[in-house]
């Protein structure tokens, strides 16, 4: 008989991380269900996979969460991916919270916290016993997963939390129960440590997310350059700025205005044309490219490039710039020297500066330094790559886990 594995996933950015492992345990003899829920669903159905959701669970309850989910669908605003799940979402919920604290606590706590205050172990728990799987897998995400590992756990199925939080970022959520937990660096283990989690085992394996990363690491940018570079721009230094409207400052979302996000790029494109160097810059997925467009109208040496493939984008440039993207790392993965942009006093959240896997520019003068330091002396990626290669795993990350995982079902 095949082994089950259950996946639960909550978000287009959690079901990302899980489906390069997905696709490969497809390839293997295991039954494999996946629970997409909210926005995880588009993901999926762009990758034709099929998936479950609260919906499909709906004969294990009465109906009593119906009124509950109606009322408070009507409440929201924008557009609902599916009508009908976002009721059973909602009203299996919010009837827990009443279950747990009473009508009229219930209330209270959601009035104050939204669906922050949702956590369905009981939910979680009859779908879970109902789909019977010999492994429960998720990643570190609030309310849904951290319940469906909390359920595993009273049910004494086996729970997997893949990590991808880094270092001092790192969380606690359903690491606290979790029974196996994959992180992306031994920082990261090392955070969850000094919180006190304390799987039955930790297992180093890096980020999924990252592992194309490894194809370009002797990337021959020639080519690139031609297709995308003015021809006159094509043998010039390269530098990369990858631009973002927020970021974590001591566990507070920091949104930054138009007017620093405008000295910063004045700032880099100062020293860039100075120095006859050429600027990309790639703003976050988010962010309108309104601004960007503007700003960039009378710029000789600089490009939007937002639209192009992100690792060969990287792996044609000589350094990369930003504050707390990921895009910071993926250049580590690639092999670039990397500089955060960091003009306040206040600390990042991905504070890499602090593990010697950046350098910190706290200044026009200090950014000119280490901008032109990148891309003439190589002692500066070595030293960082040299403290990558402790942290980081070398190898790509969804072999890894998949290992782990058949060993965790023999």
């Amino acid at each position: 008989m095949k082994k089950k594995i259950l996946f639960v996933s909550y978000g287009g950015g959690h079901i990302r991380l899980l489906l390069p492992i997905i696709k490969q345990l497809q390839n293997l003899e295991y039954q494999l269900t996946i629970i997409g829920l909210t926005t995880a669903r588009i993901v999926l159905e762009k990758e034709n996979m099929f998936f479950k959701s609260y919906k499909d669970y709906i004969h294990l309850f009465g109906n009593e969460y119906l009124k509950y989910g109606e009322k408070l669908a009507k409440k929201l605003t924008g557009v609902q991916i599916d009508k009908e799940e976002t009721i059973c979402y909602l009203g299996l919920n919010y009837l827990e919270l009443v279950n747990q604290y009473g009508k009229v606590q219930a209330d209270r706590e959601y009035k104050k916290r939204k669906r922050q205050a949702f956590l369905p172990i009981t939910v979680m728990k009859k779908i879970i016993a109902d789909e019977n799987p010999d492994l429960v897998i998720t990643t570190n995400s609030p309310r849904s997963e951290q319940a469906a590992v909390m359920a595993a756990k009273l049910l004494n199925i086996k729970s997997f939390t893949v990590n991808d939080d880094l270092g001092s970022q790192a969380r606690i959520m359903s690491e606290l129960l979790a029974d196996y937990i994959a992180v992306a660096s031994n920082s990261t283990k090392e955070a969850l440590i000094l919180k006190g989690v304390k799987p039955k085992q930790y297992f180093v394996t890096g980020n999924p997310n990252f592992d194309d990363a490894f194809n370009y690491q002797e990337f021959d940018s020639g080519f690139w350059k031609k297709t995308h570079l003015p021809k006159t721009m094509r043998k010039r230094p390269l530098v990369g700025f990858y631009d973002q409207h927020a970021y974590i400052i001591n566990d507070e979302l920091y949104w930054r205005t138009e007017d620093d996000i405008i000295a910063y790029l004045n700032d880099i494109y100062d020293i860039v044309s100075k120095n006859n160097y050429y600027l990309v810059i790639r703003h976050h997925p988010s962010q309108s490219s309104a601004l960007y467009e503007k700003w960039i109208q009378d710029k000789v040496y600089c490009l939007l490039v937002n639209e192009l493939d992100l690792y060969p984008l990287i792996a044609s440039t000589d350094c990369t710039i930003g504050m707390t993207s990921t895009v910071l790392l993926q250049s580590l993965y690639v092999g670039k020297p990397v500089i955060q942009i960091k003009y306040q006093e206040s600390e990042y959240d991905l504070d890499l500066y602090n593990k010697n896997l950046s350098v910190c520019a706290h200044s026009y003068d200090s950014l000119n330094h280490y901008i032109n330091h990148a891309i003439f002396n190589s002692d500066l990626l070595i030293q960082q790559q040299t403290e990558f290669k402790k942290v980081f795993p070398s190898k790509p990350a969804t072999d890894s886990i998949v290992k782990i995982v058949n060993s965790l079902l023999v």
